[in-house]
C-alpha cells in the first residue's frame, strides 16, 4: 500500500511541530534557569576538583540557549506550515536552520568552544547543509519543473 506524499508531509510536520514545542520549551527553562544552572555549576566543579567560572558557564549557556530557541520558533512555524499544506513552510525551516547556522557560528567566534554540549564546527555545517536541503525544497516546491 502506497501512502500519499501529502500523508507523509504532514506526518513529517506534526513530527518537526513536536521537536520545536519541545525545543522551545527546554530553551525557555534554559534561559529562565541560567544563573542557578551556573550557581550549582560551580559548585560541583569546585566539589570535583575543577574549579568553574559560574558567569562564564552561564554566558556559553545562555549564548547557545538562544540559538535553540530561535531553532524552535522557526521549527513551530515549519511544522504547523507542512501540517497545513502551506508553501511557506519549506523556506520558514531553511530560514530558522540558516539562521541557526549563522548564529553558532557567530557564538564560536566570539567565545570559543569550552565545554562538551557546545556544538562543534563539523554540526555547524550540518546545520548549513540542511538549511541548503530545505531551501532546495522550497524551490521545488515553488517551481517544481526546473531542474
Amino acid at each position: 500500500m502506497r501512502v500519499p506524499a501529502a500523508t507523509v508531509l504532514r506526518i513529517f510536520g506534526a513530527c518537526v511541530l513536536t521537536a520545536g514545542v519541545a525545543l522551545g520549551v527546554f530553551a525557555y527553562h534554559s534561559l529562565a534557569n541560567a544563573g542557578d544552572m551556573g550557581k550549582f555549576m560551580a559548585r560541583v566543579g569546585e566539589a570535583f576538583g575543577q574549579p568553574e567560572d559560574a558567569a562564564e558557564w552561564t554566558t556559553h549557556w545562555r549564548a547557545n540557549s538562544a540559538g535553540m530557541a530561535m531553532l524552535a520558533a522557526g521549527g513551530i512555524v515549519a511544522g504547523l506550515g507542512l501540517v497545513a499544506r502551506k508553501r511557506f513552510a519549506w523556506a520558514a525551516l531553511a530560514i530558522a536552520l540558516a539562521a541557526d547556522a549563522i548564529w553558532l557560528t557567530a557564538i564560536r567566534l566570539r567565545l570559543p568552544r569550552k565545554y562538551p554540549w557546545e556544538p562543534s564546527p563539523t554540526q555547524i555545517v550540518a546545520i548549513a547543509l540542511l538549511a541548503t536541503m530545505c531551501a532546495w525544497a522550497a524551490w521545488r516546491s515553488r517551481h517544481p519543473k526546473t531542474f
